[in-house]
């Protein structure tokens, strides 16, 4: 009976031996595989060698324990390195990116370094030094989605400056016989600062603040465009207008020469005030014609009677 307990006390340490060897060799093979990967395995290392000072001391299930710890270390660091990998590739191709739209990428560019040396500060995991992939990783993942927002909205900014560029080129296509550049010096000179400054903002990384300024532009030279094409249709209607009432022996002479200023002014590019005088003179000249048809009136009533 004694006999047969001792042959499964020995039976029993032959299997935890072999255990504890399978594993060593299952941790040996796993950091063979990853031989050639960049990250850092040497915690790993450090408790394979761990497991094999066990091993030779017969201390079978410290062995086991360790080489698993190995193995667990290995896979994990090199799952970890990689995506800290991935993340330092975006951000980089972030940096790319930003730069070809002429952005600052100096925070950008700090950070790559910042995350070298949070990953070679380390982490104390159970007791063990690692190296702070993760960390570092998150750092990476939230400097590129900041630097993929910038990006957007200076995307969006730049978006909104071609708008206004394209308002301002349809607005001084209006010009009349005074001359495009003339049209265009006087409406859009301001409208064209705006426009520099819009760009300079944007450069300057206030993405917003051009976005604004190139949105009130195109609001402007819109605008303006309208007023435009408005007034210089009431002014075609009163110059008929006014034709009528001068082929009746009505004076208009004044009226006509006002007129006449308000389309120069229009065609200069002085386009608000030119809106306003049109306004003005519609007005006159609806009264001039109501004076004259109510006289029109009253004398073929004088004539029935």
């Amino acid at each position: 009976m004694h006999q047969q307990g001792g042959d499964g006390i020995v039976w029993f340490k032959r299997m935890r031996a072999q255990r504890a060897k399978r594993a060593i060799d299952d941790s040996e093979g796993r950091l063979s595989g990853l031989r050639l990967t960049p990250a850092d395995l040497e915690p790993a290392k450090d408790a394979l060698e761990i497991a094999r000072d066990f091993f030779e001391v017969h201390q079978f299930s410290k062995a086991l324990k360790a080489a698993q710890k190995a193995e667990t270390l290995a896979t994990a660091l090199d799952a970890r390195f990689h995506r800290y990998q991935e993340a330092e590739k975006t951000l980089r191709a972030r940096v790319v990116s930003m730069r070809r739209l002429g952005l600052r990428t100096g925070d950008l560019e700090s950070t790559l370094g910042t995350a070298e040396e949070t990953v070679v500060s380390g982490l104390w995991e159970n007791g063990i030094l690692l190296p702070n992939y993760d960390e570092a990783r998150a750092l990476l993942e939230r400097m590129e989605r900041d630097g993929h927002a910038v990006e957007k909205k200076a995307m969006r900014a730049s978006d909104e400056i071609l708008r206004a560029e394209v308002a301002i080129e349809s607005l001084a296509s209006m010009a009349g016989p005074a001359g495009p550049w003339v049209f265009t010096d006087i409406a859009g000179s301001a409208l064209e600062q705006s426009l520099q400054d819009a760009t300079e903002e944007l450069a300057l990384g206030n993405a917003d603040g051009a976005g604004e300024i190139a949105q009130d532009i195109t609001t402007m030279a819109l605008r303006l465009k309208a007023q435009s094409a408005a007034a210089l249709e009431s002014l075609e209607g009163m110059e008929a207008q006014l034709a009528l009432l001068r082929a009746e022996g009505i004076l208009t002479a004044p009226l006509e020469g006002q007129m006449r200023m308000a389309r120069q002014a229009l065609e200069s590019g002085l386009i608000e005030p030119a809106a306003a005088m049109a306004t003005r003179l519609r007005g006159e000249v609806a009264s001039l014609d109501t004076v004259y048809r109510e006289a029109t009136r009253g004398l073929a009533d004088a004539e029935l009677l």
